[in-house]
């Protein structure tokens, strides 16, 4: 009975036993000791900057003429608002605001050469390149490059602020201190369309302007 009981004992026990070539489920396994560091992904939403406002340009004129006054910068949002950019039929509208202790008479020294040369002409016929107008000098250029180019020098007198001239004119407002410890409120502008523009307004404040007789016209009799 013992004798028949062994095969039968030995074929379940290797019936148990692993497969060969199996690993033993007891082994060891080694483990690494190197720390993984895991780079989080970068957010897929950029992060949105907010863009500089683009400065107004520079009137077209040298710039060594520029750098003889202190620019009184205008804040780049009044193109949207202004009459001077909305409503003024400009092209390459180019305005600029400046500033400095000099007298109104070197001022005009400084700029008159300037806007008459290269054949400019004053682009009001009749008169002068430089006028009166309520306290303020100016000149309105006619250029042979084309366009048009002005000035106007603004004494700022004690109180520092803007002559009523200039709001006539429908200038931009500037703030006031830009205008603090200096004299003198120097405005300079280029563009196509510009002189019609200075005249219509001239015209609106009331400002009338008597041509000067050509010597050399015959009288009419």
């Amino acid at each position: 009975m013992k004798k028949s009981l062994a095969p039968a004992l030995l074929l379940l026990l290797w019936g148990c036993a692993p497969p060969e070539g199996t690993p033993n489920s007891t082994s060891t396994v080694a483990v690494s000791n190197t720390t993984t560091v895991v780079t989080p992904a970068p957010s897929s939403s950029p992060t949105m900057v907010a863009a500089a406002a683009t400065p107004l340009p520079q009137p077209d004129l040298p710039e060594k003429l520029l750098k003889s006054y202190t620019p009184a910068p205008l804040d780049a949002k009044l193109k949207d608002s202004e009459t001077w950019w909305a409503d003024s039929g400009i092209q390459e509208n180019r305005l600029g605001y400046y500033t400095s202790n000099d007298s109104l008479a070197q001022v005009e020294a400084q700029l008159t050469p300037v806007f008459t040369a290269d054949g400019n002409k004053p682009y009001l016929e009749g008169i002068g390149p430089v006028f009166d107008y309520d306290g303020t000098r100016v000149c309105i250029m006619k250029r042979a490059s084309g366009g048009e180019a002005l000035f106007v020098i603004a004494p700022l007198g004690a109180n520092k602020q803007v002559p009523k001239s200039l709001k006539a004119l429908k200038l931009p407002p500037i703030p006031p201190e830009e205008l603090a410890n200096k004299s003198m409120l120097v405005v300079l502008a280029t563009g196509n369309g510009l002189g019609e523009h200075i005249d219509h307004m001239l015209g609106q404040a009331g400002l009338v302007i008597t041509p000067t007789p050509d010597p050399t016209e015959t009288p009419k009799g």
